[in-house]
């Protein structure tokens, strides 16, 4: 009786130990596999911003072609009222030169 109390008690200690190696290997592989699926998250966040960036830098191109066009536009007019101005003032000049003789 003895003996067979003493062999449930090893075979509760070997299950006990086999449960535990089990569980020690299950907790392993979860551990791995959170670590692909977060290396996996981490790769398609740094794609997302990826992509982000390259469309943000588009849009800044297209704005600053659109504000150069702009700046352009508006600095050909300064210029050309500028020139009207000069050109008026020249006249003016000679008008008064040749009324003064």
């Amino acid at each position: 009786m003895t003996s067979d109390g003493i062999k449930l008690v090893i075979q509760a200690e070997n299950d006990a130990s086999n449960k535990i190696k089990a569980a020690k290997e299950y907790k392993k592989e979860v551990v791995n596999r959170a670590r692909k699926d977060a290396a996996d998250h981490i790769k398609a966040l740094e794609e997302d911003l990826k992509n982000d960036l390259e469309r943000k830098n588009v849009e800044d191109a297209r704005y600053l072609e659109e504000l150069k066009v702009c700046l352009e536009t508006e600095f050909n007019k300064k210029v050309g009222d500028l020139d009207e101005k000069c050109v008026d003032d020249l006249i003016s000049k000679i008008v008064g030169i040749i009324a003064d003789k």
